[in-house]
């Protein structure tokens, strides 16, 4: 099995309902809420999003969608594959036409969007509010542009997560040190880590590399009982194992 192409993680537990591109461009025009507040329609932002990948050569995977308090907020995740097909990044974002929120992009290689106003990623790429000058496309690129500025450093790392073989002492080490010393989880899933590492089955957690921990580490978090802590800890685990070396 290759290594996952993106995390991308869209949660609807709060209300949301999942929809398609297709089902947003059927939903009527927001209704402006202020002298200042311009709103855009969800298929808008989507396509300008969307058109902004194109433009940069992006290969979009995968899009999910959903809508909440009778379509005003909006959530979704795009992942899109690198140019190896073997590792790939996600955008994660909000849209919201009730100025209840800002408009927010994330990036990663793994993202969680939630119902509940929460989104988590590497990177944040778009955070303003919905006004007469929010120029949508060229917003997008922008948006890109910078997140096309750091894919290369995501991809370095998980390209030497993957290269980086590593022996059963340095493993216990690199766990001891990051759970331990470094509080990237609760002491309490030590052992479900060194369990999932040097006993699971899965193919994913199977190289004995850098890469093989992480999965380890990422199959434990599913174990944290909030949404919250899972992203808290699924980006600092991801930074720790970025730095090792053998």
């Amino acid at each position: 099995m290759s290594p996952k192409k993106s995390g991308s993680v869209l949660i609807a537990h709060t209300g949301a309902t999942s929809v398609t591109l297709g089902d947003l461009r059927k939903m009527p025009d927001p209704k402006k809420l202020g002298r200042i507040h311009t709103p855009v329609r969800h298929d808008v932002f989507v396509d300008g999003l969307l058109s902004a990948l194109m433009t940069r050569e992006l290969e979009v995977e995968k899009s999910e969608f959903a809508v909440m308090r009778g379509g005003a907020k909006l959530f979704g995740v795009i992942d899109f594959a690198s140019k190896d097909k073997k590792i790939g990044a996600c955008l994660g974002f909000r849209h919201g036409n009730d100025r209840s929120m800002r408009v927010r992009i994330v990036a990663g290689l793994r993202v969680f969007v939630c119902d509940n106003m929460m989104l988590s990623g590497d990177e944040v790429f778009m955070n303003r509010l919905h006004t007469n000058t929010f120029d949508i496309l060229n917003e997008s690129i922008a948006a890109v542009d910078r997140y096309l500025e750091v894919r290369g450093k995501i991809h370095d790392v998980m390209e030497r997560m993957q290269d980086c073989k590593i022996s059963v002492p340095r493993a216990k080490e690199i766990i001891y040190d990051a759970v331990v010393e470094n509080d990237v989880l609760p002491l309490r899933l030590l052992p479900s880590v060194n369990e999932w590492y040097f006993k699971g089955d899965t193919e994913d957690v199977k190289p004995r590399t850098v890469w093989g921990l992480h999965n380890a580490f990422t199959r434990t978090i599913k174990e944290l009982p909030t949404l919250n802590q899972q992203m808290a800890a699924s980006s600092a685990v991801t930074r720790e194992l970025g730095k090792v070396t053998v």
